[in-house]
């Protein structure tokens, strides 16, 4: 079996969720040869997935960011625009490399321009995502023409493996529903809160962003707070006495946490259920998954609010106060959705 998984570089998730499903490809069939194409950091794939090339390429544009809670809707539009202008010499020039390389289909998350080059060399495609691109960017107005321009190489798909808190899917052609992708930790709540090296004296609680501007005055609001303490990882800094940067295991560090405080995206809030980890999450703008990832917080987590301006202004106390006394999340669900979806996929390709 030979593969091209094609990855969004668009925040993180994408990658985490993608990874997961590759090293389960390569555990049910070892021999497979994979090798990803992708505009998102080489780092999230050499520690993950070492010995899987990493072909840099970008097919989507996702939302251009101007801090970790708003989108730049102009410069996105724009960048559409010139992608499309691009799309034919796009389309051929992975068509090229899948001939050469000799790929037997593709997986797309959530990429839609190499689904067209699959088609062109008549090997099938699997879109593996939870929503598709002409869905977020229905929201925006000016987006119409290009969203449907979108959705014409999204219906060219062999297979849509539909991941949890899903929207925009449902005109999609063969939709297979698959569990959760989830990175959960193999150590108890209590191995992974020694092994993080975590005080069992106070709650510690993960802050999930890849930054965070806030002012002096903020920052001395949460120093404030003597009785929490706070972990981050690069590329997430912040001064503060009661920060701290950590280098452990994500994923463990998650585990051992009281809490992670983060916005909603699907790979943090699939590894916060995974790991029974509860999530003090805001608010990211307009964003069409929004409202589907809050739902899935609220059904599987352990969990509370806090507004945007708040989180900004520090005033961190009241609402990690409610996070710990919240109740308990009504629902469980399962979370092998990479096995599943690997499946799926092997199933496809050899019949």
């Amino acid at each position: 079996m030979n593969l091209a998984f094609y990855i969004s570089g668009h925040g993180l998730g994408h990658s985490v969720r993608s990874i997961e499903v590759i090293k389960a490809l390569l555990r049910q069939r070892p021999g497979a040869e994979l090798t990803v194409c992708t505009w998102a950091p080489d780092w999230i794939f050499s520690g993950s997935i070492p010995g899987v090339p990493v072909r840099r390429s970008k097919t989507d544009v996702g939302l251009i960011q101007l801090d970790n809670l708003r989108f730049d809707l102009r410069a996105t539009l724009e960048e559409l625009i010139s992608i499309r202008a691009a799309s034919k010499s796009l389309v051929e020039n992975e068509a090229a490399f899948l001939r050469e390389a000799g790929a037997d289909a593709i997986v797309s998350d959530v990429p839609f321009l190499p689904l067209a080059a699959a088609e062109r060399l008549g090997i099938p495609s699997v879109l593996f995502t939870n929503f598709t691109w002409d869905w977020i960017y229905s929201l925006y107005e000016g987006f119409g023409e290009v969203s449907a321009w979108i959705k014409s190489f999204y219906l060219k798909a062999a297979l849509c493996l539909r991941l949890p808190f899903h929207g925009g899917m449902d005109a999609l052609p063969n939709v297979k529903d698959v569990p959760l992708v989830a990175r959960g930790s193999a150590l108890t709540k209590s191995e992974a809160r020694t092994g993080s090296g975590l005080p069992a004296d106070r709650p510690v609680f993960v802050v999930s962003f890849t930054e965070l501007n806030m002012t002096r005055a903020a920052l001395e609001r949460i120093a404030g707070l003597e009785d929490y303490l706070f972990a981050c990882q690069e590329p997430l800094r912040i001064e503060a006495p009661n920060f701290f940067s950590a280098s452990q295991d994500f994923t463990d560090l998650v585990r051992g946490a009281d809490g992670v405080i983060t916005k909603p995206g699907y790979s943090i809030l699939a590894e916060c259920i995974a790991n029974e980890t509860p999530m003090l999450y805001t608010d990211r703008g307009e964003f069409a998954e929004y409202p589907r990832l809050v739902e899935g917080i609220e059904r599987y987590l352990k969990q509370a609010h806090i507004p945007s301006e708040e989180l900004y202004l520090g005033n961190w106390g009241p609402y990690l106060n409610a996070l710990l006394e919240a109740p308990e999340p009504p629902e469980t669900t399962s979370t092998d959705g990479s096995e599943v979806a690997a499946r799926r996929i092997v199933e496809l390709i050899e019949g």
